[in-house]
């Protein structure tokens, strides 16, 4: 559908995405410039991710999304047994309720990804990490637990297809790789919510231990390696292959 916006600003499909006459410093999740020029209409397009990925232009969170998901509640996963569940980062226990409370009849349940977050460094990359806090992850937990109870519900869950293993990540992997998976469930499946287990997280599995760029089958690390080794950045400090920990 993009291609065909490409070719005309009087296409009807143009609109479908986001455009501008000049690329702004936004950057992609995947690296480099979030924006692609497109010569046929002189403009460049957004993608936050791949380039071919283009961004709709839509306005998340507007005035008639709530609309609209009630509407489709009522008109197609309402009518059926099922588990609906919203991807919101960024939410709070607030909005979280906003999409789930079951009286509103929206979802049955969103993915918060605030815990997630708390071992990266404000103002930079998902790659640029710091030690985890114990002390502000029980605090999170603890008050999505609190504000939820009664009224809505929780969604548990420690990995996704975009996340390092989390026995590598919080744990040890090492000498305590046992030890390490069997506290990270026992603290995650003893609060109030549904668990969802990734891939393999059910057998302790850690990250690979990847040597090679050319081992790894994913976009966003390797241009994020490339990037970084063309800047220099890692010049006489760091390996970084060692920044791969977070590869899919």
């Amino acid at each position: 559908m993009v291609s065909i916006g490409k070719k005309s600003v009087t296409s009807p499909y143009h609109d479908y995405y986001v455009w501008r006459k000049e690329p702004n410093g936004l950057e992609s999740n995947f690296g480099g410039s979030a924006w692609t020029y497109v010569p046929e209409v002189n403009q460049y397009y957004l993608h936050l991710h791949s380039k071919k990925q283009p961004e709709q232009s839509i306005t998340k969170n507007g005035p008639l999304l709530h609309d609209l998901l009630q509407e489709m509640y009522q008109k197609t996963f309402g009518h059926y047994d099922v588990v609906t569940v919203g991807e919101t980062w960024g939410a709070t226990p607030k909005i979280a309720q906003l999409y789930s409370k079951e009286e509103r009849k929206e979802l049955s349940m969103v993915f918060q990804f605030e815990h997630i977050n708390l071992d990266k460094q404000n103002g930079k990359r998902k790659w640029d990490l710091k030690d985890l806090d114990p002390q502000e992850l029980h605090r999170t937990f603890s008050k999505w637990q609190i504000e939820l109870d009664g009224c809505d519900w929780n969604s548990l869950f420690w990995n996704n297809h975009d996340l390092p293993r989390i026995i590598s990540r919080w744990g040890d992997d090492q000498e305590y790789r046992t030890i390490s998976g069997k506290m990270l469930a026992i603290y995650l499946h003893f609060m109030q919510g549904t668990p969802y287990i990734y891939q393999g997280e059910e057998i302790g599995m850690i990250n690979y231990p990847v040597k090679n760029i050319d081992e790894v089958d994913d976009i966003e690390s390797q241009r994020m390696y490339a990037e970084r080794i063309k800047k220099r950045l890692f010049e006489g400090r760091v390996d970084p292959i060692n920044q791969l920990e977070g590869a899919r």
